[in-house]
């Protein structure tokens, strides 16, 4: 084989590395570079004739950029020389290195503090507090604006899950619990169930317990001791001539007799008697539901 650039080429084992310097250029810096072997060297682009010292490292680094002519050579300078003095230019902080972390979170967009990020804290499970702590954490991380956001969405989506959840099973034990409270009253007051659950209804709508305030009595005491409560109290304003919700009735209690004979006559009345039920049935406030509550008291 013809020696490269003049010079006698050392010979090795075809396909090894030579880790000699290439013969006839000296090695920069005096870092020995790895010189291929001659079958190696033979795929290699011939340099040209302005760069013949160059070594095999440096040929092949020729051969791989596809072998530009001197313009294309320096445009590729030109280039590394843009990217090396770009203001975009990041550089790796040190471990434990303050200053070098400030640097580069601010290169990247880290927040000068906690009130720089964005969290969105949902109305339904919200905590205010607990945003606040979790700013914090992200920026002592630091956490760019996009990625607390997409953690603070994540969060967001997990603890309304587990709300979710939580609700489901809260709820599944309350009606379990206001189903055996009204088999309780269905069994405790028989054939007057229908007539004293409609005279609670209506006693609790004549002293004006809306509907969120009666909810929550209903948690703190259940259902057969509340219904029970509004049911005695029911009775007793009757007994003083007032019956729940029945203006038409205050002043005088309806005797046994005349709460017989509206039964019957509603009962008789298939027009009436369906009327009546689509109202209790939609617990509505009517005054056939009041006076049809009004009788089955005065029957007790």
């Amino acid at each position: 084989m013809a020696p490269i650039d003049g010079a006698t080429p050392e010979v090795v084992a075809p396909g090894t590395v030579n880790t000699s310097p290439n013969p006839g250029a000296p090695t920069p810096d005096g870092v020995e570079q790895p010189v291929l072997d001659q079958a190696a060297r033979d795929a290699l682009a011939k340099a040209p004739d302005w760069s013949k010292d160059w070594t095999d490292a440096e040929r092949k680094f020729f051969t791989d950029k596809g072998k530009p002519d001197p313009n294309g050579i320096f445009k590729m300078y030109m280039n590394a020389e843009r990217v090396m003095t770009s203001t975009q230019r990041v550089t790796l902080p040190k471990e434990g290195d303050e200053a070098s972390i400030k640097l580069f979170n601010k290169a990247i967009g880290v927040p000068e503090s906690p009130e720089g990020y964005k969290i969105d804290i949902p109305e339904e499970h919200g905590d205010p507090e607990f945003a606040k702590s979790f700013a914090g954490a992200a920026h002592a991380a630091g956490l760019t604006p996009s990625q607390v956001t997409k953690l603070n969405g994540w969060w967001n989506e997990q603890a309304k899950a587990a709300l979710d959840a939580a609700t489901k099973d809260q709820s599944g034990v309350f009606e379990a619990a206001k189903a055996k409270g009204i088999g309780e009253l269905r069994t405790a007051w028989g054939a007057e169930y229908q007539a004293k659950f409609n005279l609670a209804d209506k006693t609790a709508s004549a002293l004006g317990f809306t509907a969120d305030t009666l909810a929550k009595m209903e948690g703190l005491l259940g259902t057969r001791t509340m219904l029970e409560k509004f049911a005695e109290v029911g009775s007793k304003m009757a007994e003083r001539g007032f019956v729940p919700g029945d203006k038409e009735n205050r002043g005088a209690a309806m005797t046994r007799e005349d709460a017989q004979d509206h039964i019957q006559t509603v009962r008789n009345d298939p027009a009436a008697f369906k009327s009546l039920s689509d109202d209790l049935r939609n617990r509505k406030d009517t005054p056939a539901v009041r006076k049809w509550a009004a009788a089955h008291t005065a029957l007790q």
